[in-house]
């Protein structure tokens, strides 16, 4: 580009007129938010490189409300440390470098901790040499807009699993799927869903989605359009860390829900603080009137466990219970 000034004048034009016009969408009106990353380049030798910096160059433009960001020679820290982090997301999902645990959901009650169904953990594959941690990928992934690559890559093998494991499949009560809201709000992701039950190999009613209450909050319309058509196949739902958004007991009204499970950060001093004892009972209350299954995670001791049943929790979950084993494993692999 002779001229980047220019270049970037007429970017700035473009996504002031994307944005000036209210949308109507059903009656509403929305004003669309438009923002743009650049990067100059004299050649196409990287053109995967040369995408991730761009992304990275938009993704700091939507968290920073400038409209462009421009990545070349002199980037800020920000852009370059962020467009570092997708090289190595690219190099991760490209090379394959994952792989998934399962952890026992239980109940409450058992004595014998049988599991009612599993649920599906992400994280890097043994021997894998890229720096990035479970928690930082799903970060860096959602900053960037491309978590539904990972949403997409974790439906595939847990489904392809199944597909090859049947017979351990119809003894589980099931495998839990974490989805990020981006992934729900986005009808291409639906769509590759639906197809995919659509084959008839697999029973949807093995299956179990979990979606944040953040997510679901944000996003509501989108999130019941999601949880309808998935029902339809006999999938199930549970609403994650439960507790902490604004307008939880009012979501719960039209959500047909099949577990709540409560936020860790209401657990964590349970024993100690009044006000936690109390938004945990009006939770296990609030569930039993709905007829929703509740599950609290992160179980690390005994006293916890008892406390917990002592309240009326329907099911229960973590390291005291039960650790992570890979998903081959639940297939006898």
């Amino acid at each position: 580009m002779n001229d980047n000034a220019n270049v970037s004048k007429r970017r700035r034009s473009l996504l002031q007129a994307i944005a000036a016009p209210p949308q109507d969408i059903g009656g509403t009106c929305y004003r669309v938010q438009a923002a743009a990353g650049l990067i100059w380049t004299s050649d196409c030798l990287s053109p995967e490189a040369y995408y991730d910096n761009a992304n990275a160059a938009c993704a700091r433009a939507r968290e920073s409300g400038v409209p462009v960001v421009q990545y070349g020679s002199e980037a800020d820290s920000g852009v370059l440390a962020l467009a570092e982090w997708a090289h190595e997301l690219t190099a991760i999902l490209a090379g394959n470098q994952l792989s998934l645990n399962c952890q026992p959901v239980v109940a409450a009650t058992d004595v014998l901790r049988s599991p009612l169904y599993y649920e599906v953990l992400l994280h890097p594959a043994a021997g894998s040499e890229r720096s990035l941690d479970t928690r930082d990928l799903i970060t860096v992934a959602e900053r960037l807009q491309r978590i539904t690559e990972i949403d997409r890559w974790v439906v595939r093998t847990v489904l392809q699993w199944m597909r090859t494991n049947a017979d351990a499949v119809s003894r589980l009560g099931g495998l839990s799927i974490n989805l990020s809201g981006q992934s729900v709000a986005n009808p291409l992701f639906l769509k590759f869903l639906l197809a995919e039950l659509a084959r008839g190999d697999v029973a949807g009613s093995k299956l179990i989605f979990e979606i944040s209450e953040a997510a679901a909050a944000e996003g509501h319309a989108q999130t019941q359009l999601f949880m309808r058509q998935l029902q339809r196949h006999g999938c199930r739902f549970t609403l994650d860390d439960f507790g902490v958004g604004s307008s939880s007991y009012t979501r719960l009204k039209s959500m047909k829900l099949d577990y709540l499970k409560i936020d860790r950060t209401l657990l964590r001093e349970l024993g100690t603080s009044m006000i936690d004892d109390a938004l945990v009972r009006s939770i296990l209350e609030t569930g039993s009137v709905l007829g929703i299954k509740t599950v609290a995670g992160f179980i690390e001791d005994a006293e916890t466990l008892s406390r917990l049943s002592e309240m009326g929790v329907d099911c229960v979950q973590g390291y005291f219970i039960g650790e992570p084993q890979p998903l081959e494993r639940l297939g006898g692999g």
